[in-house]
């Protein structure tokens, strides 16, 4: 049951963004000095590792596989090359140094410990949405659905949506 201030607004430690955001932080801790030699931001490493495996992407493809908002039309360029038709291992240091990736839902919010439909569930039975083990499974289901992932996610760990 969520608790609330005398004043009906909910408490903060009760809040899923806090959780979140605490979460948000601590991987950014713990890959900031793995990713510091390579001069590269969490952010920014997703999306090499993206490009690395499937070189060359239309920026919508990436932001595909990173599970971000598909864009409607456009193209990456710098110094007037379309930055997604050039393999990274044929970048020049210039391209590589100043492309800059700015996340609007970044990947790493998820809790790499619990399953998606742990956390998902989660959320439901804390707004009241859900009630009970398979009310819960039902409507996280339901919402996998609805943003077009399989039945089968609701049993992986972060880690296991990528690819």
């Amino acid at each position: 049951m969520t608790r609330q201030t005398p004043d009906g607004m909910v408490k903060p430690e009760d809040m899923l963004c806090f959780d979140v955001y605490t979460l948000q932080q601590a991987l950014s801790r713990v890959y900031k000095p793995l990713l510091e030699p390579l001069n590269l931001t969490y952010p920014q490493y997703l999306v090499m590792s993206v490009l690395w495996d499937a070189a060359p992407l239309p920026v919508g493809r990436i932001g595909a596989r990173l599970g971000l908002e598909t864009s409607t039309s456009g193209e990456l360029t710098h110094d007037g090359q379309e930055v997604g038709k050039i393999g990274v291992q044929n970048r020049t240091q210039a391209q590589l140094a100043a492309l800059q990736i700015v996340f609007q839902n970044p990947v790493d919010t998820l809790n790499p410990s619990h399953t998606v439909g742990a956390q998902v569930g989660r959320v439901l039975r804390k707004f009241g949405i859900a009630q009970g083990k398979k009310d819960t499974q039902k409507k996280s289901l339901e919402l996998l659905a609805k943003v077009k992932l399989p039945d089968e996610f609701y049993y992986r760990l972060p880690r296991q949506l990528s690819g």
